[in-house]
């Protein structure tokens, strides 16, 4: 039997137990994982799906809360950049034309910049989290997972919400969404949210600003569907600017000195910095999608656009001393066409997938020194420059052919054979410029200012198959064994900031995992796991110098985990979540990985090299786990609802050298709804947070002193919203 087959009669047996009223039942989750509609139960995948409903029960809004539903998942943050880490493979440079391990997209299209991929859950149908490396049928290859975002469709019947929100540090809210009918054929929406946070979390103790806020944040997202008789073609386009420091706050780490000897204040939020860090970001994107049947198959074709700018200020030295200041300027743009051609045969043994995927994309950065600022000279005495200018530009141009192939090798076995091939052609150039004092002490700098020295372009291309290789057991119509091995790949690339250098390796990942996927006790317990263990090739890691970052191979490592997820229906009413994730993983050799020693006067010393072989992988707890509860009492009154998430992370490692930590914590989310019986009138609590806990979000050492970016403290709001 097919695996379409026995999903069509799934869900005609929930159906039928549900109109007999016999008890409640799980609702059956549909994905689009292997680009198909999918019960989740029968992908062999390390998958976790969220409803809209489910994640606004959990606090969560948009894409950097998503680690507090999902073990396995870290979500950091660099400037307006994202930094998700699944299962210990991420990306921390977030600068220009720099790609994610985890890979976020949204109906289809890649979100390539890690800045344009913080993402508002508005109008949302559902969120996807595969785990593990997609070298197969994603538009891009990624070694960690990918974050798939799918939006409502727009809908004939005219319909639509109104929403307002206030909560603590002045933080207001309003959103939009209707959808109405605009011929017969061609439905249309639109979604716009505005919000506003008047009062930072912290303060800049040398100017004495409030900051860590995000100010005049507009979403705006619209989709138009034009349904045919043997064709769908659907538009989209996205609007996304906002003033946001969070991440680009940076304090002293605590324990430790600044330049001025100074240690972290009381309140760890706060900071010494001679400027009020800021962040602009502005993002649009547009695609086309269509989608055909024909005698055999479906053709689909996702063609679009997206570029992103972002504009920060941020205090380099991280003290009130006036010793470096940096303004950076980063563009993104990218164009991206996909075909796919799909069979569409339900009851065929063998179904099978091919495509092709095309990009083309740009990425430019622009630093600004300024200061006087500070540098080693080579016998490690300090010199100062008073400006210097980086510039950078990347491009890309990305082919790949991929294809996958699913056969039924009886009633209860499956085997899935998936392969790809990837060339990226990569261009690099840029340069420097140097502004300096008279009589600066560096016997190459004697005039004011110096020429702009260009450097010379590069041209590097990385190539690499990929596969996937999945073989399945449907041990009864409600458990399934799998085993898969998949390899993932992230090319090679230049480092924006210092495009001179030579192109870093790609990072290769073999992945070897078996899982189990269940429903027991008559469809009231969900309970799904795997174990899985990596091998790592040439990972990409990170490394702050004086001026800038850069991203260097860390040669090899090895990853082995457990995960576990469960949903269970207590009663009509009451449902409880939990998530587990165990995860051990080191670097096998990595003899020069880069280390910042503290200077017991303040700062750091000069950098040096140090064997981080054996040492725990960055930004990946050894324990996350997840807990969650939600209630639903019907009224004469309406609806009453409680929602209830508590995540712990048991702490990790920021660099290679284990020096700085993070250590463990615990959120605790809470929301309460009330719901009229009509389903016009809504209000609901929200608090994040409520035990206050103070984290961090971005750690690192610089030549200049360990610096500390604090997550949001406690927060909560009360809102109002109106269906109609």
């Amino acid at each position: 039997m097919s695996k379409k087959m026995k999903l069509k009669g799934a869900v005609l047996l929930s159906a039928s137990v549900a109109s007999m009223g016999a008890f409640a039942q799980l609702e059956e989750i549909i994905v689009t994982a292997q680009k198909r509609a999918e019960s989740m139960q029968e992908v062999p995948i390390a998958i976790q799906s969220f409803s809209a409903n489910a994640l606004l029960e959990s606090g969560v809004t948009d894409t950097r809360d998503l680690a507090v539903v999902t073990p396995g998942l870290s979500m950091a943050q660099s400037g307006t950049g994202s930094r998700p880490y699944m299962r210990g493979l991420g990306v921390q440079d977030t600068t220009a034309g720099q790609e994610s391990s985890v890979v976020t997209y949204l109906d289809g299209v890649l979100f390539r910049s890690s800045v344009g991929a913080f993402l508002s859950f508005d109008n949302l149908e559902r969120v996807e989290v595969l785990k593990g490396p997609q070298g197969t049928l994603f538009g891009r290859n990624t070694t960690g997972g990918v974050i798939n975002i799918i939006t409502k469709d727009p809908s004939h019947e005219t319909s639509g919400s109104l929403g307002a929100s206030y909560g603590n540090y002045e933080t207001v809210e309003a959103r939009f969404y209707g959808t109405t009918g605009i011929t017969d054929k061609l439905a249309a929406d639109l979604s716009v949210k505005w919000s506003d946070q008047g009062r930072g979390y912290s303060r800049n103790l040398v100017t004495g600003n409030r900051i860590n806020k995000e100010e005049d944040n507009i979403f705006a997202r619209t989709k138009w569907k034009y349904t045919g008789d043997t064709a769908d073609v659907t538009f989209s386009a996205l609007y996304n600017k906002y003033s946001n420091d969070m991440g680009n706050v940076r304090g002293i780490a605590p324990g430790f000195k600044d330049l001025d000897g100074n240690t972290t204040p009381g309140n760890k939020m706060d900071i010494r910095n001679t400027i009020d860090p800021w962040v602009d970001y502005e993002n649009m994107a547009v695609s086309l999608r269509i989608d055909k049947s024909f005698d055999g198959f479906d053709f689909v074709s996702i063609s679009a656009y997206q570029e992103d700018e972002v504009d920060f200020l941020v205090d380099n030295d991280m003290a009130a001393a006036n010793v470096m200041d940096s303004a950076i300027l980063f563009d993104n743009d990218a164009f991206t066409q996909e075909f796919q051609i799909l069979s569409n045969d339900p009851d065929a043994r063998v179904t099978w997938m091919g495509g092709f995927f095309f990009m083309d994309a740009g990425a430019s950065s622009n630093i600004l020194i300024s200061g006087p600022a500070l540098q080693y000279g080579p016998a490690g005495n300090l010199t100062y420059l008073n400006d210097q200018r980086l510039y950078g530009e990347i491009d890309t141009r990305s082919y790949a052919l991929f294809g996958e192939m699913n056969v039924d090798l009886a009633e209860q076995h499956s085997l899935t054979l998936g392969l790809r091939f990837t060339r990226d052609k990569r261009k690099g150039s840029g340069g420097t410029q140097a502004f300096v004092y008279p009589d600066a002490p560096l016997p190459n700098f004697t005039g004011l200012p110096m020429p702009f020295a260009p450097a010379q372009g590069q041209r590097d291309s990385f190539s690499e198959p990929t596969w996937r290789l999945v073989y399945d057991f449907n041990v009864s119509d409600d458990v399934m064994l799998y085993a898969s091995y998949n390899r993932g790949f992230r090319s090679g690339n230049y480092n924006a900031v210092s495009p001179a250098d030579p192109a870093f390796d790609s990072e290769v990942v073999d992945a070897f995992e078996v899982g189990f996927k269940s429903e027991l006790f008559d469809g009231v317990l969900r309970l799904n796991g795997s174990v899985y263990y990596y091998e790592v090739d040439d990972l990409q890691l990170q490394t702050f110098e004086t001026f800038t970052s850069r991203t260097v191979n860390a040669a090899n490592a090895e990853i082995t985990g457990a995960e576990v997820d469960l949903i269970w229906l207590a009663t009509d009413a009451l449902t409880f979540t939990f998530g587990a994730s165990y995860s051990d993983g080191e670097y096998k050799d990595f003899p020069n990985a880069p280390s910042n020693p503290p200077n017991p006067q303040g700062g750091n010393l000069p950098a040096e090299a140090v064997d981080a072989s054996g040492n725990q992988i960055i930004n990946m707890p050894k324990w996350q786990s997840t807990l969650g509860a939600t209630y639903e009492l019907p009224t004469d009154s309406g609806i009453y609802t409680t929602g209830l998430r508590v995540t712990y992370n048991d702490g990790f490692p920021w660099e290679p050298d284990g020096r700085l930590e993070q250590d463990s914590y615990t959120l605790v989310n809470l929301t309460l709804g009330w719901q009229s019986l009509s389903e016009v009138w809504g209000v609901q609590l929200i608090g994040r947070n409520l035990t206050n806990e103070k984290y961090s979000v971005h750690t690192a050492s610089t030549a200049t002193g360990d610096f500390y970016a604090p997550a949001a403290p406690r927060t909560y709001s009360i809102g109002v919203n109106y269906n109609f």
